[in-house]
């Protein structure tokens, strides 16, 4: 814990970050529930806050969702941002390209016989191609960020 701390307080400072002992004792906590390994990552995340009073909101929305939800949003300066489980993304992902084909590609009056001739999983994993963040980053369709046991996308 002591040697997280110390880690944390030298990334942050590197990245112009003036946080607080709270602060740092709050986002050590939230390290442990997502076991981060790259702290420059999360960091670099609570960066987008426009003030030192809003790190801790952050953090605390981040302790709090991440104890009770596999897939939730957080809103950063504006920007919203989507965390999804390592655990549940690759079910999200095939659901939400199946439900894509079905909605935009086959109309009412699409016979079911013609259905039975798609072949969804071979969709989906050419949708793979481009990764999760053609997907899930509704902003630019890339911006993703890999914690150890999340996928952030930057929704808007």
């Amino acid at each position: 814990m002591l040697q997280n701390k110390e880690s944390i307080k030298t990334i942050s400072n590197e990245l112009g970050l003036d946080l607080t002992k709270e602060e740092v004792i709050a986002l050590d906590n939230v390290l442990d529930d997502i076991e981060l390994d790259n702290l420059n990552d999360i960091l670099t995340f609570i960066r987008e806050t426009e003030s030192e009073n809003e790190y801790l909101e952050v953090i605390e929305k981040l302790d709090n969702e991440l104890n009770n939800s596999n897939d939730f949003f957080i809103e950063v300066n504006n920007k919203e941002y989507r965390f999804i489980h390592n655990d549940d993304i690759e079910d999200l992902f095939y659901d939400y390209n199946v439900n894509l084909i079905d909605e935009c590609y086959f109309t009412n009056d699409t016979p079911e016989v013609l259905k039975n001739y798609f072949d969804y999983d071979k969709f989906v994993s050419d949708c793979m191609y481009n990764g999760y963040a053609n997907t899930f980053s509704s902003y630019d369709g890339t911006t993703e960020i890999k914690l150890n046991s999340y996928r952030v996308f930057r929704t808007n």
